[in-house]
């Protein structure tokens, strides 16, 4: 893995740190192979009106050190993520809650540190009041970095000290301290109240690239390689036949890639246009070239793993025709000038843009150029303007398998609106606020009409879903994928001497 950013709930923002919470730290609830949930430390996650939620504990957990869990505990740590000043990772993850504003005023310092939307009732009962109803909130608590983590009263003493060797309440528990940009050691947690690890030790080796990891599992230094960093590209293609298939896992799909129509580039307002260049991309050639075969083609904007399923709102307009995309795109006047592919190396693979945009010159005969941004950091500073004229490659990686969670992309006030293009809807985005304050089941019909009106108007053109791809040496005979996430379950894998 790559050095993680912190190794606390709630301070963390790298995906790397993430797969380290999953391991040392309990959470509240989880999800089941068939998508419905699951509760962990939670007895129960439940509301009479989709905004006043109660959350009960169960009763004998404790933390690595044999100290009982409390709902105090789980406050103390959502607080301190709420806090501004702190400036922890996951800080927009408790903007919903009532007291927010007042933890992270626009100017000036916070009055106080405690949200008044969470309540301590008892020893074993939080109470949560959000600002507004959301039926998906006990969806919400995936999250792998959510601060809806308990942290131990010693944490708050002095949190840098304690991230050197956390104390936790998952199935592993720290070995020693952390060796920065070495390694992170771990052993079972025999006290664990869930399921019990198999393994008795894990390892988190630390690596700058994905290609020295690769070097490493191949010489049989490491046992697993995946998520971050991940496998290197091009060497999908290769790894059953150098690993072997029953060595190979996927997670769930639960992140998609898809094109962003510039709302500047008045070339590409005209509905036709904007299909033509979706026909006319070979998504399973691209799949099978780049990726080895191990995403799917998008029939839509939600992948598969988020709460409800995938959808066929797509259409005709996502499948592979470029006798068709080209006549429809000449009867629509055809595009002048050079269009241009924007992405950055940081999110998407050179390979996958040089194939799209292969794909446009050869069946569509349009002049096709490419802006990579050296950083994602570059590449969301510079398409926030909106002044970009062409397509930008843009996705969605979520943490939370919720829809209305992943359409944040597509909403005006959106953090991520410009990897869409920069096109909204107010109207669109009051739908998804109604359709948030129902409970999720509920929820996911509306949503999915919502899906199939921005798929109607192809300001974004779905390319390929993804989960992630984890392949094991020859001593892992068991390599589960924890529902509903682009992580494994390092409790249930299974390695030999």
């Amino acid at each position: 893995m790559t050095e993680p950013d912190h190794l606390v709930p709630g301070w963390v923002a790298a995906g790397s740190s993430f797969s380290i919470l999953n391991a040392l730290y309990a959470p509240l609830v989880a999800l089941k192979p068939d998508g419905t949930l699951d509760y962990v430390q939670a007895e129960s996650v439940s509301s009479e009106d989709s905004r006043v939620w109660t959350i009960k504990l169960r009763e004998g957990w404790t933390f690595h050190d044999g100290t009982p869990i409390t709902a105090q505990d789980y406050a103390n740590t959502v607080n301190a993520a709420a806090y501004g000043p702190n400036a922890w990772g996951t800080n927009g993850l408790t903007i919903n809650i009532e007291g927010y504003d007042a933890l992270n005023p626009e100017s000036g310092e916070p009055k106080t540190d405690k949200l008044t939307g969470v309540e301590v009732v008892d020893d074993l009962t939080l109470r949560v009041t959000l600002k507004a109803p959301n039926g998906g909130f006990p969806l919400w608590l995936l999250h792998p970095g959510s601060p809806f983590k308990a942290l131990p009263p010693a944490a708050f003493d002095d949190m840098a000290a304690f991230e050197e060797s956390p104390v936790g309440s998952g199935p592993f528990m720290m070995d020693g301290k952390w060796e920065h940009n070495r390694e992170i050691p771990m052993k079972r947690f025999d006290d664990y109240q869930g399921p019990k690890a198999n393994a008795e030790k894990l390892v988190f080796k630390i690596y700058q690239d994905g290609g020295a990891a690769y070097t490493d599992l191949e010489a049989g230094n490491v046992d697993i390689l995946g998520g971050f960093p991940a496998v290197p590209s091009g060497r999908e293609s290769q790894l059953e036949d150098r690993f072997g298939k029953d060595h190979v896992v996927v997670s769930d799909a639960i992140g998609a890639t898809w094109l962003g129509v510039s709302k500047s580039d008045e070339r590409l307002q005209d509905v036709r246009i904007r299909q033509a260049l979706s026909m006319a991309v070979d998504r399973e050639g691209i799949n099978e070239a780049v990726f080895g075969g191990y995403r799917v083609p998008s029939t839509g904007i939600y992948p598969p793993g988020w709460f409800g399923g995938s959808t066929e709102a797509c259409g005709p307009t996502c499948d592979f025709d470029p006798d068709e995309a080209k006549k429809v795109l000449d009867s629509a006047g055809g595009i002048e000038g050079e269009l241009v592919l924007y992405y950055t190396p940081q999110g998407q693979p050179k390979e996958m843009v040089e194939a799209i945009a292969n794909s446009f010159r050869q069946n569509l005969g349009i002049d096709v150029g490419i802006k990579a941004y050296p950083t994602a950091a570059d590449y969301f500073e510079d398409l926030a303007k909106f002044e970009a004229r062409g397509l930008v490659v843009g996705g969605v990686l979520s943490s939370i398998p919720l829809r209305d969670y992943g359409l944040r992309s597509f909403q005006c006030t959106g953090q991520y609106l410009m990897t869409t293009g920069g096109h909204c809807d107010e109207a669109i985005d009051a739908r998804i606020a109604a359709a948030t304050a129902k409970p999720a089941e509920e929820a996911v019909s509306d949503l999915q009409a919502v899906e199939e009106d921005l798929m109607a108007k192809a300001y974004v053109l779905p390319l390929l879903w993804n989960g992630t791809i984890f392949v094991g040496g020859p001593r892992v005979s068991e390599m589960p994928t924890k529902p509903g996430s682009a992580y494994l379950d390092y409790a249930g894998v299974q390695v030999s001497d």
